[in-house]
Parts: structure tokens; C-alpha cells; sequence
């Protein structure tokens, strides 16, 4: 099991604790959702960080797709994306992360 270390943010203890994570190998699916006219930056700002959870090391078993209806989607202001996988039903997904915009 891995451990996650975070220091306490006050001046008189800097002393840093551990913290058990006990689901950081197992396999966990996310699906980012995309969809013409959406906000690139709410997905962006999403994805960024929470797919660096397995580059980093953090979540090793962290597996992710970009999600479309359709394989190109383009944002509110031109920036085009290319899914991942044309799908539907996420009944294998742990997590559903859907961006804001203007559908």
C-alpha cells in the first residue's frame, strides 16, 4: 500500500504525516465527457491535474478516456478536440466528469 505525505500547514509543526490510501493501486476508470460548444478550460482544468495523479505516481491503477458522441468536437471558440472513444453507456466508469459550456 502506498502512502501519501503531506505537511501541516501551520508555523509551530512542520513535522509531516502520513496518510494510508488504500484505493492508489487499484484500478479506477474515469471518463471525460466532451461535447460541441463546450468550455475547453472546464475541461482542461479538470483533466490536467486529475491525470496527473498517474503520471506522477500517485494513482498507478488510474486509467482514463475522453469521451465523445461523435470522434471531433469543437469548443465554444474554435479549439477542436479528437475523443478518444466514440461511446455511450459509462457503466464501466467509476467517475463521469461532464465541462460546462453551451451546448
Amino acid at each position: 500500500m502506498s502512502a501519501l505525505r503531506v505537511s501541516a500547514d501551520t508555523p509551530k509543526n512542520q513535522e509531516l504525516q502520513t496518510f494510508e490510501l488504500s484505493t492508489v493501486n487499484s484500478p479506477f476508470r474515469i471518463a471525460f465527457v466532451i461535447f460541441d460548444g463546450m468550455t475547453a478550460l472546464d475541461f482542461i482544468g479538470v483533466f490536467d491535474p486529475v491525470t496527473r495523479l498517474k503520471t506522477m505516481g500517485i494513482m498507478p491503477g488510474l486509467e482514463y478516456d475522453v469521451c465523445a458522441t461523435i470522434r471531433d468536437v469543437t469548443d465554444g471558440s474554435g479549439v477542436r478536440f479528437v475523443a478518444d472513444r466514440v461511446c455511450g453507456p459509462f457503466d464501466g466508469y467509476g467517475m463521469v466528469v461532464l465541462p460546462g459550456g453551451l451546448a
